[in-house]
Order: structure tokens, then C-alpha cells, then sequence
């Protein structure tokens, strides 16, 4: 099992956009057959924090993942909502 955790902060008057654009790559990566979990998440005390929690079945079709065009051109978009770079952290089960 590949968890991934995303950290993301939207630029002031885009967090709705963000939003969507989120729920999008949810939608499409939940239809992968590689995907076992992907929920979207905002930070309860700070509108401009979402957290991407992903389960796959292994690193190697995470990565896949990034060369599907649903994703490519989401990250377009994304990149114009963000105040900051993503950051990423691959979790293990203890």
C-alpha cells in the first residue's frame, strides 16, 4: 500500500477554485483501478488549507497516475490557485 499525503494552501479569493479543482482530480484518480482511497480535505480552522489523503495500491501506479491528461491539465490550473508549492509526504503503516 503507497499513502500519499498532499498539503495545499490557496491563494486568498481562490479557495473555491481550488476547491473544485480538487474535487475533479478526486473524482478521476477514485476511478483509477490503482486508487484504493482519495478523499479531499480542508483544514477545519483555516479556509485556505486543504490536505489530499491518497492510498494506492503501490508507488509505481501513484506515479502513473501523473501521466494521465485529466491530471496534467488539472495541474495546470492548480498551479494559478496555490500562495505556495505543494508539499508531499509518502506515509507508512506503523
Amino acid at each position: 500500500m503507497h499513502t500519499v499525503l498532499v498539503m495545499l494552501e490557496a491563494r486568498p479569493g481562490l479557495e473555491a477554485e481550488l476547491e473544485q479543482i480538487l474535487k475533479d482530480l478526486a473524482d478521476g484518480s477514485r476511478a483509477e483501478p490503482a486508487s484504493v482511497l482519495y478523499h479531499v480535505h480542508r483544514v477545519k480552522d483555516n479556509e485556505h488549507q486543504f490536505i489530499l489523503y491518497e492510498q494506492w495500491q503501490s508507488a509505481e501506479q501513484h506515479a502513473k497516475q501523473f501521466e494521465k491528461s485529466y491530471v496534467q491539465a488539472l495541474g495546470q490550473r492548480l498551479a494559478s490557485c496555490l500562495s505556495k508549492p505543494y508539499e508531499v509526504y509518502i506515509a507508512e503503516l506503523l
